[in-house]
This record gives C-alpha cells, structure tokens and sequence, in this order.
C-alpha cells in the first residue's frame, strides 16, 4: 500500500498480532494490519475496535459489515491474505503427497468445519493440488520480499 495506494506509514514491528492490537488498543499506535482471528473479530463486534477494510478483492462470510479493499479501488497488489499450507519434506513421493492432499481438501468440504471457519471470520479455499501452491506460496516469498526491499525495513 505504501507505493502503490500512496499512503505513508511507518513500520513499526511487534512479535505478533496480539501486541499489536494491544497497541491499537492502548493508542500507542493509530492502526494494525492483522490476520482475522475469533478474538480480532470479537473486539471489532463489540466496539472496541473498528474493522476498516478486508485486504483482499472480496467479501468474507461472517464479515459482512466489513467491506473488502478491492470493492474500494484498492489494487491487487494492496491484498494480503493469510493463507495456511500444509508442507512436506522434499522427497516426499508424490502418491503421499496425492493422498495427503485429498485427505485436506475432504476434510475441508466439511459444511460443519466450513461453518465453524466463517464463526471466526475465516474462509476456507482450497488450491487445485500441491503444485498450485508450491506456485502460489513462491510468488508471495516474492511479493514480501520485494516490498520489504521496497520499504527499506532492516531487522531489528
């Protein structure tokens, strides 16, 4: 967001989402970029904070009062979605991985644990095999990483 929406915001790193919201909380910082979680969508639900966008292109279910950034002109390149993956070791013979991977995407067309995803304002997509994801997981490794160059962060 910070080259490609114009916006100017500092870094500013905590350990995790929950310092970080903490921080929110207290006013020690003005606003967080957080991953959706059942206690971030409670605060939001009771008031104590205020949910300003979706990163990402679409709405979520469960989340309906919070608009997606894409619906409000922000670029794709603006989006950031957490995504959960499941890896293996390198050499895994690739029957273990085909099993292993249908086995996931089973459990994961369960309604009760789809349901139990959108209480917590989570969504569940699943990618089209192993492959895709390998994919998909090297291009953000890219993405983050050019914009950590972009923004010219330096751990600390």
């Amino acid at each position: 967001m910070h080259s490609t929406q114009g916006f100017k915001l500092k870094l500013i790193p905590y350990r995790g989402g929950a310092q970080a919201v903490q921080a929110l909380l207290s006013g020690e910082v003005e606003v967080v970029f957080d991953l959706m979680s059942g206690s971030l969508k409670s605060l939001i639900e009771a008031g104590n904070l205020n949910g300003v966008a979706l990163m990402q292109a679409e709405p979520v279910k469960g989340l309906e009062n919070m608009p997606a950034a894409g619906t409000a002109g922000v670029t794709p390149a603006g989006f950031f979605r957490a995504r959960m993956g499941v890896c293996v070791k390198s050499g895994t013979p690739e029957p273990i991985i085909d099993k292993l991977f249908s086995a996931i995407v089973a459990e994961m067309a369960k309604p009760e644990l789809r349901q139990r995803f959108e209480q917590i304002g989570s969504q569940v997509v699943t990618s089209a095999g192993p492959a895709e994801f390998q994919r998909f997981y090297l291009a953000e490794m890219q993405r983050f990483g050019d914009l950590v160059k972009a923004i010219g962060y330096q751990p600390q």
